[in-house]
């Protein structure tokens, strides 16, 4: 009997287990899906900078321009660092 209900134990704890390693990939997935998202956003800026340095675009409202997109690059780049780090928490917890 104290045989059977370990063994039943024992395989609630395996799909237990096995939902929490589900579970582990998908935030993983997502984890290099933010950080591929924020890599692309890096190399876009950086590509923006120098496209606009080769120009010459120094005018103001040019600059301006710039820099209302810096700004809105900074800010959906922290956003996008947040939620990594949230998303890195979490596998780290699923992991202990």
């Amino acid at each position: 009997m104290d045989e059977e209900l370990n063994i039943t134990a024992l395989e609630e704890e395996k799909k237990e287990l096995k939902k929490k390693l589900y579970e582990a990939k998908e935030k993983r997935e997502r984890l290099n899906k933010i950080t591929n998202e924020l890599k692309l956003r890096k190399k876009e800026l950086i590509e923006k900078i120098a496209e606009y340095r080769k120009k010459g675009l120094r005018h103001k409202e040019n600059r301006d321009e710039i820099n209302k997109n810096v700004a809105r690059s900074k800010k959906k780049r922290s956003e996008l660092n947040e939620e990594y780090e949230k998303v890195k928490k979490e596998v780290e917890k699923l992991k202990k």
